[in-house]
């Protein structure tokens, strides 16, 4: 990896300087926390008809940073279908949120397990922070470990989860998982990576201020054709991660439904690509996260961002962990990326279940083989058991 800086925009005092293509929002409510930040809140009307998506549960809130974080905590009705204390919590990445899961949370609880999904702040149900600076990977990463102390807290005693990742979800719950291992029983990455740069190498470099372009018409499929043509388009090509990176931040109308339908094998309905588009009712108020999220990849800088020797204990987590990949992601569900973890991580070996590879599944690999690989977790799950202490 080269040492070329990018510069990319990014909010900070002047990052709401709203162009005519995004007429300022007048009418949305905006709260502040006790500490002083800024969020908005996504009303409960915009997320009518779930159930008859498939994602029929109730919201539960808990507060992290003075800030509602929405999840779905399911278990079995039946008690005595109960799988013991098992409980699977799954975390999504960028840009989407719980409603991903909806085809593996059925399948879980059935076979007898707890499952716990939350929203990253800024998506899905939870509040929404105004400022970008407020996405950034290590308050993300502290905002779960905020979570699970609240809502799991007999992990801070033994191994008690097992956790459940895919693209940023990767990202964050590997970074969770190196600095908390004792926290995990088993880890599954689906289409996850974990960044570790050389030292003192900062492939991209952000600044202020931010801004829409409203000059840049372009949709989320013109982009990424032009990403192919003109970068390999590796998880390591800089280049390429860059375009995306500066369309999140600065393209006036890209739409959650754009990114999913592209990046899934299967076609899916208007009504299930118009959930993915709820959350984020207003620009900018409510956009702030999945415009920035991308560019979180600049805050890594080591050895003092910490992945580095998070990387390091990932590697010695001994517990069990299984990669899974669809093969239709070119880039985190690449044979290159999967192996990375399982040739690295002590607990891939662990066990006799193959890293599988699914054919007929791309980057969201929840919508394109959901029921299935729940499946084939839970067969994981029951298949690996863990011997914890007395």
């Amino acid at each position: 990896m080269s040492n070329t800086t990018f510069e990319f925009p990014i909010a900070g005092p002047d990052g709401y300087v709203a162009e005519p293509c995004v007429p300022d929002d007048n009418e949305t409510t905006i709260l502040t926390t006790d500490d002083g930040v800024d969020y908005v809140q996504t009303p409960d009307s915009a997320f009518a008809n779930l159930a008859e998506a498939g994602y029929p549960w109730e919201p539960n809130y808990v507060k992290v940073d003075g800030m509602r974080m929405h999840y779905i905590d399911v278990s079995p009705d039946d008690t005595s279908s109960s799988n013991g204390d098992e409980i699977v919590l799954m975390l999504h990445g960028q840009p989407t949120w719980s409603f991903l899961y909806r085809k593996m949370v059925p399948v879980l609880v059935e076979r007898g397990f707890r499952v716990i999904c939350p929203d990253m702040l800024g998506m899905g149900r939870s509040d929404k922070p105004l400022e970008m600076m407020e996405h950034t990977y290590s308050k993300h990463v502290e905002r779960i470990k905020s979570f699970i102390r609240q809502v799991i807290p007999d992990a801070l005693g033994e191994p008690t989860i097992t956790l459940f990742v895919q693209d940023w979800g990767s990202l964050i719950g590997l970074r969770v998982v190196g600095d908390e291992p004792s926290w995990f029983r088993r880890v599954i990455s689906a289409n996850g990576h974990f960044p570790v740069l050389p030292r003192g190498i900062r492939p991209f470099d952000v600044s202020n201020p931010v801004n829409y372009n409203c000059s840049d018409t372009r949709t989320f499929l013109d982009m990424s054709m032009e990403r192919m043509t003109s970068s390999p388009c590796s998880v390591t090509d800089q280049n390429c991660f860059g375009i995306w990176i500066y369309f999140a931040l600065t393209n006036p109308s890209w739409l959650p439904s754009d990114v999913v339908q592209l990046a899934s094998f299967k076609n899916l309905t208007n009504a299930t690509l118009e959930h993915y588009n709820a959350p984020y009712s207003t620009r900018p108020h409510h956009t702030a996260a999945m415009r920035t999220l991308p560019s979180m990849i600049a805050g890594i800088v080591e050895p003092e961002f910490g992945n580095t020797a998070a990387w390091e204990s990932l590697k010695e987590f001994e517990r069990p962990f299984l990669a899974l990949a669809g093969e239709l992601d070119p880039n985190l569900g690449s044979v290159g990326v999967q192996s990375n973890l399982y040739n690295n991580i002590a607990g891939a070996s662990s066990h006799t279940f193959e890293h599988k590879r699914y054919a007929n599944a791309s980057h969201f690999i929840q919508e394109d083989v959901g029921e299935e690989m729940a499946v084939y977790v839970a067969d994981f799950v029951d298949g690996t058991p863990v011997m914890l202490p007395t």
